[in-house]
C-alpha cells in the first residue's frame, strides 16, 4: 500500500485507501506501526483527505503512540491560547 502511494496516487480512490488505512490500525501490532507510518505519508500527500478522516482514524487508533500524540497536540493548542491570552493582557 506504501508503494501505491508513490507510484499511482493519483489513480486511486484516497477515500477508499483510507478505509483499508482505518483497518489496519486494528490490526496486529506490527501492522498498526506501519499503518502509522502511512498515515504520515498520506497527511503530506493529500492532507485535507485525511483531516476529513481524523475522527474515525483516531477512535480505532488504541495504541500508546498515537493516544501520546493527541495528548501532545492538546498540550500545544492549550500553550497556544496561553500565549494569545497573555499578549493581549499586556
Amino acid at each position: 500500500m506504501y508503494t501505491l502511494l508513490d507510484s499511482c496516487l493519483d489513480r486511486i480512490d484516497i477515500f477508499e485507501f483510507l478505509k483499508h488505512v482505518e483497518d489496519g490500525l486494528n490490526d496486529h501490532y506490527d501492522i498498526k506501526m506501519l499503518t502509522y507510518l502511512m498515515l504520515v505519508r498520506l497527511a503530506h500527500l493529500c492532507p485535507n483527505a485525511v483531516l476529513q478522516r481524523t475522527y474515525s482514524l483516531s477512535t480505532r487508533a488504541s495504541t500508546p503512540a498515537l493516544l501520546g500524540s493527541r495528548n501532545l497536540a492538546h498540550l500545544q493548542r492549550d500553550a497556544v491560547v496561553r500565549r494569545r491570552t497573555y499578549s493581549v493582557l499586556t
